[in-house]
């Protein structure tokens, strides 16, 4: 899109001078591209005083503007060829989502079913937005790649479309290069960006994530970037002004426009979060961010164990960190790793309590925040970022991933509608009282205090004028929602703030391994066992230095299964009860390999592990996994394998066992 708009001012009122030029290209299929275009359709007005005439002569040129937006309109209507009324919905909705429309509405904002006049009505009311527009120019980025690149890129794409769900998508790590403003050429690394559909379905829209090697770019190590849409156009930047006003570690945001070999992506938002240059620029010490390891196994979506792909629950997943390659080469990160992945797994067995190992203010703070304007994607356990302070030993929650758009408009508890995690933080005291206090300060706030309402709603002013230069049917906030949940929430008392959902609350307190009440592993066996890439991770897996040995904990993930047996109707188990993969109870463990000092042995172990299962089944908390523990004399190791048999075909797999540092 184009758009070229000079404005000069009379005495009396302000007049508009010179073009609009809108281009655009709606994608109609694979093979046939529609091109619609207004060329210059020019308002020429004298500067004059407006009298009962001029009024009368405006009205009728913009009647006739908009007369000759209706008649393109019923033109590219036409050529659609359309059979039923419909098809002329999906594609001018299609079209409005690509310009913005709906891009800050709620997904609970009472079921509006939209049609194609509500379509063609804003597309044709969208030269409103150009009085908020801006002429001040973003900022640009310069990125140059091979046709192998490009190429290799482009299929990963193609591939990701066509399996048609979220899901994890493959590292590809491309070479490529970024030109500086001295138009220096600094060497990066390219890989697609997100599991979601919406990271790639937009053509030319792709999510992308930039790591520049031995180096930074704009004082960045690494960065995404990513659609407006994706987040939210300029709802994510207002949580992220929201959270840092309350001290929370949030991610930095800013737009730019994005040219790969020589071609215009349009307008992109940049995404810092986690890296050393990050951490820093927000005043703490570097160090690690720890999440939930919960990945979207492709080949398990659909299958008897899962619907979604995913086999966690936040008892069974492992931790992974981000700027993994960087802890690798840093002795100093990876003892704060161990250390922080050690006091997460402590609380979640009810070794440690929550506030033992979470900052209580900062993490009651973030939870009142989310909890404050309804959404509840920011707190399901998998979505969480955990910045480890070493100053405090504290893990901090990092503001990430709002997803604003989600937000409730009824005052009912969004933390009480997750997965169970932020519903056991809040039984903690110290969170709680920090989740109150800044659920009424925050309230209040959003009500009553001007300067701050001024605030947020500059914010989303300073963003919205250069989105509509590209998505120029992009809506504005409307801050009344937010302020009508607000009302809501100050009128609970505080008991009613503190009610939690059905789930039995249990207390749970896991055993403590040591060498002495664990299984010791002697006999290493003297053939080798076969490599075989573990594609579903049925196993996990963790280690620690306990007295004189070294204890290995194992354990199954979680599946979406039934554990009695009670398939839903018409699904796969429900009409073949008698297939093995209807009938999974324990995995079997036939290995556990130890590698230390560059030199590897390999301990023949038979035992079964119990199969854990999420809480669709199960109802309430999750559960402590069902460990099976091992220990081996050691002074040093290095790392540990587990094999297992995969449940699909039989096939001996492996998991690679993760390091903690144990800490109650």
């Amino acid at each position: 899109m184009i758009l070229e708009i000079i404005k000069t001012k009379s005495k009396s009122n302000e007049i508009l001078i010179g073009e609009i030029v809108i281009e655009s290209d709606i994608e109609i299929n694979s093979s046939t591209t529609f091109y619609f275009s207004v060329y210059h359709y020019t308002f020429l007005e004298k500067a004059m005083k407006l009298n009962t005439e001029t009024k009368k002569d405006s009205k009728e040129k913009y009647l006739y503007f908009f007369l000759v937006l209706l008649v393109v309109f019923s033109g590219w209507v036409v050529s659609l060829n359309p059979k039923k009324v419909t098809d002329v919905t999906v594609r001018l909705s299609l079209f409005a989502m690509e310009k913005g429309y709906q891009g800050v509405t709620r997904i609970d904002s009472g079921e509006r079913v939209y049609t194609s006049i509500d379509y063609i009505k804003k597309i044709m009311s969208s030269p409103i937005n150009l009085g908020e527009l801006t002429l001040e120019p973003l900022g640009t980025i310069y990125i140059d790649l091979s046709f192998e690149s490009e190429t290799t890129i482009n299929e990963e794409i193609k591939k990701a479309i066509e399996f048609g769900t979220a899901h994890e998508r493959e590292k590809l790590s491309v070479p490529g290069s970024i030109r500086t403003k001295t138009n220096e050429t600094l060497d990066i690394t390219l890989n697609l960006k997100g599991n979601g559909l919406d990271h790639v379905l937009y053509k030319d829209k792709e999510s992308l994530r930039v790591e520049v090697k031995g180096g930074t770019y704009a004082g960045m190590s690494e960065f995404t970037l990513q659609h407006p849409l994706v987040r939210d156009f300029q709802l994510e930047p207002i949580f992220m002004y929201i959270t840092k006003q309350y001290g929370i570690l949030s991610t930095e945001l800013k737009l730019v426009n994005l040219i790969i070999n020589g071609q215009n992506k349009g307008i992109f938002q940049i995404e810092e979060v986690g890296t050393k240059e990050h951490i820093e620029r927000s005043g703490r010490l570097n160090s690690v961010v720890l999440r939930f390891k919960a990945p979207r196994n492709p080949q398990l979506v659909n299958s008897s164990i899962s619907l979604s792909g995913r086999t966690v629950t936040y008892r069974t997943a492992t931790f992974d960190s981000l700027e993994s390659k960087q802890i690798k080469s840093n002795s100093e990160l990876s003892e704060y790793e161990k250390i922080a992945k050690g006091r997460l797994r402590e609380y979640l067995e009810g070794h440690l309590k929550a506030s033992e190992v979470f900052d209580p203010v900062l993490m009651g703070r973030y939870i009142g925040i989310v909890e404050t304007l309804g959404t509840y994607h920011p707190v399901i356990f998998h979505n969480f970022l955990f910045y480890y302070n070493p100053s405090t030993g504290y893990l901090e929650p990092i503001a990430h991933d709002g997803s604003l758009f989600q937000r409730y408009n009824h005052n009912n508890l969004v933390t009480n509608i997750t997965d169970g995690f932020v519903e056991e933080l809040l039984y903690d005291e110290k969170i709680f009282e920090s989740y109150i206090e800044t659920v009424y300060k925050f309230t209040s706030d959003l009500v009553s205090n001007e300067k701050f309402y001024g605030e947020i709603v500059k914010v989303e002013s300073d963003w919205y004028k250069h989105l509509i230069k590209e998505f120029w049917l992009l809506e504005k906030v409307n801050f009344y929602e937010f302020q009508e949940r607000a009302l809501g929430l100050m009128a609970k008392s505080r008991d009613e703030l503190s009610e939690r959902s059905s789930r039995k609350k249990e207390t749970l307190k896991g055993k403590k391994y040591t060498c002495s009440n664990s299984t010791t592993i002697k006999n290493d066996r003297s053939n080798e066992i076969k490599d075989v890439v573990n594609q579903y991770e049925l196993i996990k897996s963790e280690f620690f230095k306990s007295d004189d040995c070294y204890v290995i904990k194992v354990w199954s993930t979680a599946f979406d299964y039934p554990k009695d047996g009670s398939f839903n109707e018409n699904t796969f188990c429900f009409e073949n009860r008698n297939n093995p993969t209807c009938n999974f109870k324990k995995i079997e463990i036939v290995g556990i390999e130890v590698i230390e000092e560059n030199t590897n042995k390999i301990y023949e172990i038979t035992d079964l592990v119990e199969i854990e299962y999420t809480t669709t089944y199960t109802g309430g908390f999750p559960k402590i996994p069902q460990y099976k523990t091992y220990n081996i004399q050691s002074t040093n190791i290095d790392s540990v394998r587990i094999y297992y048999k995969n449940l699909f075909d039989d096939k001996i797999v492996y998991v690679v066992s993760d390091e903690i540092i144990p800490n109650s």
